[in-house]
Parts: structure tokens; C-alpha cells; sequence
């Protein structure tokens, strides 16, 4: 079928140009909060993963040219170290680092979100061109993916690596052309490649690049030859080769990495018997959807992830149409996978689910590596993808009935779009928000492993540690997830325990410090361990309380070194020496006291 761009004549290169640069101009647009700023991120702010996503994307980089192994954390827990072989993957940070060394962490990491944005767009695009559609209908399909709840809610979170779908699209788009026999040995190697690079991205993409597969595959049954199976063979060869090194590296010691086992926290004993016990099935049932949410939100679903109401329209009108070829293997993508994002129990208005299994919780009891899968509604992706396609079809067939009206449904399909986004999305425009501040005058003179503070705490805030380090670039005490038990390194909390200086600021981050007595042999393990310097610095306190944090902190380390070096507003740096006689150090006061988090005051682990 020609396109209205084909019958203008437009050279193939330019009209896949134009494509590109559409989706680059609406990628910035939903971004533009950030954009107008000189100080904001996408995202920023507390927001809970970003903090993560910019340290991988620099620590990848920094490990990669110093020679070392980007999945040993040096730099993090120092001086026990890390291995966060299982808190995020590589291919996204090998793209995004150049951005990073190159235009600065800020501008770096908003330039790369907008950029998985746009090519995910330019992969639904190619997507959908494979099950036939014409370049404007793939536009449409480009837009309305980058306008959707989900994507633009992994942007505002920070969880990059979750919106950097366009090796997902591709991995479809070629096994939608192995399918249909129009494959070839050089396509089944690029699907390979493609669905290595989704699995080397985020993992469970891997497994929702094969259940996406499944409807693909059966609705070419009584076409299936030897040559589309061995295309097929090919691709998953070349996938499981790239792939192999990382998975035997994480099976290897796949219970001992961060982050993978984790106590249950006092909010899940709301679920009962239906949790068993068990964190991850805890946390599926409350990171799952209830039954009308691309419909309607509810306070107690996880979040307002409703679809844009021209897109299920369109959708549900290829579902009734029965002449639309192909329709049904579509149909049972968006079904399968709104099923799974329902969770292990169907949930409705309240908290707690009903007693009825659902299919979800087959796959966390018998799936390798399942319960460690938390988000059933991320698997919202095989919905949103199945109802693209549908849209896109019904498009096409209402092109057939109406061709001289072809431009014009097209163009209204789009414009309903991007009319329905700010109406229903509540993530459109994209949040942006400050960083914590880097205070390059308080590290100017830090060249060494430097011991940060808070240390143990429960306290999420922490997490801005590692943001500084993107920029001053020492090895510091915290790290990736410090304030989740479950993602400190085994040694870690022994390690902070058999040291007085350590032990005593784990109580005063925790507020129950009564005073401790320093020995010269308590600094001197220190100096012997690599530290350094011992820095009191606000930016990685409780918003509100900085200046108090930073008092405390300060109060005790002045007790034993006296005047810090420098002083910059309220942050501080000593150089840490030996002290010639033991200090006594008394109670100070709590600025905050760590406990349990309750079911109201909850935030997600972060899967980085």
C-alpha cells in the first residue's frame, strides 16, 4: 500500500529523517520542564532511582577507562567493596556514559532520557511497519508510546534502563518478520543481537521479549516451515551467546548478591497468609494493578497508569473487525499481559486481594529468577505494545474503507492523542527537579577515599552520596542501596560494628547515640583501611533538617581532629590522623530516629 509520504516521492532516507526528528521534537516537549531550567533533571529531586541510574552510568565509565571491572563497586562501600552485579545492567550505561564525561552529569542524563524516549518511538515504529502499517500510522504508534503513562512515569523515577525499549521493538519487530517468513540469516542475527542488547538492558525484558513471542509465533501455525525455525534458532543462539558470560556470572552467586534477598518489612503483614511470608510475593501483590486501570485510577493502586482512551478505541474497534488479518495474536498479547500485571491475587479497591490466584503467581512459584520480579505492572508493556498494534490495524483498515480520507483519520488519531496525554497522563510533562548541589569548594582538596556520612541509616536520602561522586570522584563508605539492609554487601555491617569511630555514627544516624570513647587504635584501623578524609556534607541530609544533620555530624568529628581543613556554608572536611591520646565523646542529641518504614510512609526498592 503507498503512503501519502511514498506518493509525494520523498526519498526513503529523508522520510525515515522526518520520522526521527518528529520523535526527537515530542521526546523534548514532554521533557521541556527540564529544558527550561539550568539547574534541573528529569526527574531530580527525591524522586527514588535516579540517584542510582547516574551513578551506574558514571561508575561504568570510570571503571571501564581505569581498567577495571565495571561489576566490582570499589568505589562503593569502600574499603569492603561491592559486587552490584544483580542492581543494574550494562548497556544502558555504556550508552549514556560519553553523554555524561562529555556534556556533564546534569545536561548528559537529561539528554540520554530524552534519547530513549525518541529511539523507543523510532522501535514501535519499525514495529509496526513489520506487521505492514504505513509510515503515518507508525507515526501515530511512535507518538502515542511516547506518551504513555508508562514510559513516562520510568523517566520520572529515573529507572532509564526500563525506557530504553528500542532493542525490546527491534527483538519483536524481527521475530514478527521471522514469523511470517520474511526473514532471513542476516535478520535472525540482528534479532539476536537485538533481544541480547534488551535482556543486557533490563532482564526481565528478556523474558517479556519471549511471552511476547509466544502469540507472534502460534498465529503463523499453518505456516511454519524448516526455514523459519531455523531463522528462529539462529536468533535465540546468537541471544543466549552474548548473553551466556552475564548469566553465569549472576547464577554463579546469585544469593549472595545485593539486593536479591530482603526481610519483609512490617507493612506486608497486612497481606497475611496470602504474602506467605515472603518479601517478593509481598511486593507483587502490592505493585499490581486492579482490574480497570487503563481505565480508572484508584488510591490504592501503585500507580495512575491509565491509556490514552483514541488508543483502546481504536484498539477494541480491530478486536470486533473481523476481516483485520492477524488481529488475534495481538489480542492475545494485550490480554496476556494485562493478566499479569492483575498480580498473584485479584485485587480490587482495597489493599488486600482477594483469594483468587491468578497466573502471575504460577509464574513466581515456578519460574527461575521470578520472585525476584516484584512490578507485575511493568508486564503493562505487552498490553500497551498489543493495543499499538491493534490501533495500528484498525487504522489501516479504516485507510481501506475511506482511502481518500487516509491523511486526515491518520492526522486526527495523532491529534487525539497528544490532546488525551496531558488530560489523563498525570507524568506529562515530564517532573524536573534540582539535584542535590555539589559544592565543588567543600572537595577541592579531597584526593582519597573519603568516610561519608550518615552510615547505616534507614534513611533513603543517602542516596545522594552518590550523586556527588559522579563529581568528586572518590571512593567513599556508602553506597548503591546503603539504606536497604538487603542490598549492603554480607561484610558491610560487621565491618562498620568492629570499629568504635564507625559504630558510633551509625548511632548517631540513627539517633541513639549516648557518647563513645575513641581510641588512637580506632583511627589508626581507619588510616590502615585507606581513609582518608571524613567529610560532613549537607546536600546527602533530610530536606529541612541539613543544618542540624550537619551540626551533629560536625560535633563529633571536631571532638576528635578539631578545626576541619575547609568549611563551605555548613559542609566540612577533615584529613584524618592519628590522635595522640583517647577522646570522650558525649551524647548528642537525635536530629532524627531510624525505625521500621510503615505501610504509609512506604517508598519501592529500586531494582538498579
Amino acid at each position: 500500500m503507498s503512503t501519502d509520504f511514498e506518493a509525494l516521492e520523498i526519498p526513503r532516507w529523508r522520510r525515515r529523517l522526518n520520522a526521527g526528528l518528529i520523535y526527537l521534537v515530542v521526546a523534548f516537549l514532554v521533557t521541556a520542564p527540564a529544558w527550561l531550567s539550568s539547574t534541573d533533571l528529569i526527574g531530580g529531586g527525591d524522586q527514588p532511582d535516579w540517584t542510582g541510574t547516574a551513578w551506574a552510568f558514571w561508575w561504568t565509565g570510570e571503571a571501564i577507562l581505569s581498567g577495571s571491572n565495571p561489576f566490582d563497586g570499589t568505589h562503593n562501600f569502600f574499603p569492603v567493596g561491592q559486587r552490584p552485579l544483580a542492581q543494574y545492567n550494562l548497556l544502558d550505561a555504556l550508552l549514556a556514559w560519553p553523554l555524561l564525561k562529555l556534556l556533564g552529569a546534569r545536561i548528559g542524563y537529561n539528554l540520554f532520557a530524552v534519547l530513549t524516549l525518541a529511539t523507543s518511538a523510532a522501535g514501535a515504529h519499525i514495529l509496526v511497519r513489520s506487521v505492514g502499517s504505513s509510515r503515518m500510522v507508525a507515526i501515530f504508534t511512535g507518538v502515542s508510546l511516547e506518551t504513555s503513562t508508562f514510559f513516562l512515569l520510568e523517566l520520572t523515577h529515573g529507572r532509564l534502563s526500563q525506557s530504553l525499549m528500542i532493542f525490546w521493538l527491534l527483538g519483536l519487530a524481527g521475530i514478527v518478520r521471522i514469523a511470517k517468513g520474511q526473514g532471513s540469516f542476516l535478520i535472525a542475527v540482528l534479532t539476536g543481537i537485538a533481544a541480547a542488547a534488551a535482556h543486557l538492558t533490563y532482564w526481565y525484558y528478556g523474558l517479556f521479549l519471549t511471552l511476547a513471542a509466544i502469540p507472534v509465533w502460534l498465529g503463523e501455525f499453518w505456516f511454519w516451515t524448516v526455514r523459519r525455525w531455523q531463522h528462529l534458532l539462529v536468533a535465540a543462539g546468537v541471544t543466549i551467546a552474548i548473553c551466556m558470560p552475564y548469566v553465569l556470572g549472576l547464577v554463579a552467586s546469585y544469593e549472595n548478591l545485593p539486593g536479591v534477598v530482603r526481610e519483609l518489612e512490617p507493612w506486608m503483614g497486612q497481606y497475611g497468609s496470602l504474602g506467605r511470608g515472603e518479601f517478593g510475593l509481598s511486593m507483587a501483590i502490592n505493585q499490581s494493578h486492579w482490574p480497570l486501570w487503563p481505565l480508572l485510577h484508584t488510591p490504592n493502586d501503585p500507580e495512575d497508569k491509565r491509556i490514552a482512551l483514541v488508543l483502546l478505541a481504536l484498539a477494541a474497534g480491530a478486536v470486533v473487525t473481523r476481516s483485520i488479518y492477524g488481529r488475534m495474536r495481538w489480542v492475545l498479547l494485550a490480554a496476556g499481559g494485562y493478566l499479569l500485571t492483575l498480580g498473584p491475587y485479584l485485587k480490587w479497591t482495597g489493599l488486600v486481594p482477594e483469594r483468587i490466584a491468578l497466573p502471575y503467581l504460577w509464574l513466581y512459584d515456578n519460574l527461575p529468577f521470578f520472585q525476584r520480579f516484584w512490578w507485575p505492572q511493568r508486564l503493562e508493556i505487552l498490553t500497551l505494545v498489543g493495543l499499538l498494534l491493534l490501533a495500528a490495524l484498525f487504522l489501516e483498515h479504516l485507510s481501506r474503507i475511506w482511502p481518500e480520507r487516509r491523511k486526515l483519520i491518520v492526522g486526527l488519531a495523532i491529534a487525539a492523542v497528544v490532546i488525551d496525554a496531558p488530560l489523563r497522563n498525570p507524568y506529562l510533562p515530564v517532573e524536573a527537579n534540582p539535584p542535590r548541589e555539589y559544592n565543588a569548594r567543600l572537595y577541592e582538596v579531597v584526593n582519597g577515599p573519603i568516610l561519608t556520612t550518615p552510615v547505616l541509616s534507614l534513611n533513603e536520602i543517602s542516596r545522594h552520596m552518590l550523586w556527588l561522586q559522579t563529581f568528586h570522584g572518590q571512593p567513599i563508605l556508602g553506597g548503591l542501596g546503603d539504606h536497604i539492609p538487603a542490598h549492603r554487601p554480607p561484610r558491610y555491617e560487621t565491618y562498620i560494628r568492629q570499629n568504635r569511630v564507625l559504630s558510633a555514627l551509625e548511632q548517631v544516624s540513627i539517633g541513639t547515640f549516648k557518647g563513645a570513647t575513641i581510641t588512637p587504635d580506632d583511627v589508626s584501623a581507619l588510616m590502615a583501611d585507606g581513609f582518608e578524609f571524613a567529610v560532613v556534607d549537607p546536600a546527602v541530609y533530610s530536606p529541612g533538617l541539613e543544618g542540624a544533620w550537619a551540626a551533629s555530624f560536625t560535633e563529633f568529628f571536631q571532638q576528635i581532629w578539631g578545626k576541619p581543613m575547609v568549611s563551605a556554608g555548613a559542609g566540612r572536611v577533615w584529613r584524618i590522623s592519628r590522635i595522640p591520646a583517647p577522646v570522650e565523646i558525649g551524647e548528642i542529641v537525635p536530629v532524627e530516629v531510624s525505625g521500621p518504614r510503615l505501610s504509609n510512609e512506604r517508598a519501592v526498592p529500586t531494582d538498579k
